[in-house]
This record gives C-alpha cells, sequence and structure tokens, in this order.
C-alpha cells in the first residue's frame, strides 16, 4: 500500500489558489497596500526558485506542470507563508479556505517552504477557514460531503471524501 502524505492547499470553491489568473490580479492589487508580496521573496519563491523542487519543475513539459499545484506540509508552514492575520484575513473574506488532501507519496515534492503535489485521486480529510478558524475534520462535525455541498465544491476533480 502507497503511503499518503497529508498537504494543506489554499484554494477557492474552484480549487483554484490565490495566485492563479484571474484571482491574482485582484489579490495582487490588496496585497501589495498591505505590504505584502511574493515577488523576489525569499520566504515566497516562485517553485522554479524553491530549494528541492525547482530542479524537478525544470524536468517537466508544460503540460505535466500544470498538473502540480501549490501547498503546505503544515499549517507553521501556511502560516509562514501568509505571515499575518490581515492577509489571512483577506484570503477568507476572497473566498479561500485551506483543504487538507492526503495524496500518494510519489506525487509530492516538498521545500523549505511550500510543497507541489499532484492533487489528482487525492483524498480530502480536513477543511480551515483560510483565517485559521477550524472548519471541519474527519470524524468530527458534519461529514465531508456535507462541508462541500455548503461551500458549493465540487468533487468532479478526480477527488474522493474520506469517511
Amino acid at each position: 500500500m502507497t503511503k499518503l502524505v497529508k498537504i494543506w492547499r489554499v484554494e477557492n470553491e474552484l480549487g483554484a489558489g490565490p495566485y492563479r489568473k484571474p484571482v491574482y490580479g485582484g489579490l495582487l492589487i490588496e496585497f501589495n497596500l498591505m505590504g505584502f508580496n511574493e515577488s523576489n521573496d525569499h520566504k515566497r519563491p516562485s517553485p522554479n526558485d524553491e530549494q528541492g523542487i525547482a530542479a524537478f519543475v525544470t524536468t517537466l513539459d508544460t503540460e505535466e506542470r500544470k498538473k502540480w499545484i501549490s501547498g503546505f506540509r503544515t499549517l507553521k508552514q501556511y502560516r509562514s507563508w501568509f505571515d499575518t492575520k490581515q492577509v489571512r484575513q483577506l484570503l477568507h473574506e476572497k473566498g479561500f479556505f485551506l483543504t487538507r488532501y492526503e495524496v500518494e507519496q510519489e506525487r509530492v515534492k516538498h521545500g523549505p517552504t511550500q510543497t507541489l503535489f499532484i492533487r489528482r485521486n487525492g483524498l480530502v480529510s480536513a477543511f480551515r477557514n483560510a483565517d485559521d478558524t477550524a472548519l471541519s475534520e474527519r470524524g468530527h462535525g458534519q461529514a465531508m460531503e456535507e462541508v462541500f455541498l455548503s461551500k458549493n465544491i465540487s468533487l468532479g476533480r478526480g477527488l474522493a471524501v474520506q469517511p
């Protein structure tokens, strides 16, 4: 049996992260007004500049690269990237939340500040609000299917909800 790795991802109800176009354009302005910007920032490198990931990314062709998305190994890593309550609150207000995926180890590449992974066929095991308050965990509160329905999140991306 393949080992599953837990990854946290910031995303909206469509599964897009905050750095996806066209989402990012609007957030970029607000991030800049807050003094938060990842450009040339050693705390927030692009995957192409991330130690432990960059060499892997350069081996991927364009279509293969599209399968790999960014996330975080831990909530601490998330809080380090989005390092103020104000930024996390903005993400929350813009409809972003954290989804914890459990993904086969072969579909995961870790760097010091972020993780790349292939979401397809991953299991969803928990949610948190982007402002860092709990939503739901497996075995607590609502069934994960109900959480998906209440957030209008589609399972049409090859995902399974873990009971």
